[in-house]
């Protein structure tokens, strides 16, 4: 039984940690083949498992080899990172650093879903924030720009921007988003300097 147990918790591990597309199919395709040879080695005499072991081994195989519902978004993108907890496929730039219209173009670069991070809620925000932390970034940029100081935040597809955690005195006049360098809370920005960011892929 100590066979199962050690294969369920691989499984776990590779289905759970947020790696990238590429090193997931790796583990999948290691995994399975391990444990298809270990049933063979049984089958042929070599190896001893008992019925309720090989039917684990068995099923363990089916669950690794089988598509992952949530993830398919990624499979174009092996660059990127998977976050199951967000269902979120993404890569952090920390360097180059690129202007906010630079860094947008840089995303869309990557593919026809890639785009600048939108925060849409607390998680995400606090995903940001974790990234930044994480990879040593003092600030960023992230989807959102208007027209004019009057103007509503849109995100690409010109839905509105519903979530700010906005810093003190924001926000000004200027027409995209960052975060502050201190804070790390969300302020306005000319979107010319050069800053770290974040691509997203969206459906």
């Amino acid at each position: 039984m100590r066979v199962r147990a050690v294969l369920i918790l691989v499984l776990l591990i590779a289905q759970t940690l947020p790696v990238a597309r590429s090193q997931t199919s790796a583990i999948r395709t290691l995994l399975a083949a391990s444990t298809l040879s270990y049933v063979a080695s049984s089958a042929a005499g070599v190896t001893q498992l008992s019925a309720p072991e090989l039917l684990a081994l068995l099923l363990a195989t089916a669950v690794i080899l089988q598509p992952s519902s949530s993830t398919p978004i990624c499979d174009s993108y092996p660059t990127y990172t998977y976050d199951a907890t967000l269902q979120l496929c993404y890569r952090t730039v920390k360097e180059p650093r690129l202007s906010v219209t630079d860094a947008d173009a840089a995303c869309k670069a990557d593919g026809p879903n890639a785009q600048l991070i939108q925060i849409t809620n607390l998680s995400i925000y606090n995903f940001v924030v974790n990234q930044i932390v994480q990879n040593g970034i003092s600030n960023m940029y992230f989807q959102g720009k208007r027209a004019s100081s009057s103007d509503p935040f849109l995100y690409d597809d010109g839905t509105p921007v519903t979530y700010f955690n906005w810093d003190t005195g924001e926000p000004g006049s200027n027409l995209y988003l960052r975060t502050d360098t201190s804070s790390r809370l969300m302020e306005v920005s000319s979107g010319s300097s050069s800053r770290s960011y974040i691509c997203a892929v969206y459906p």
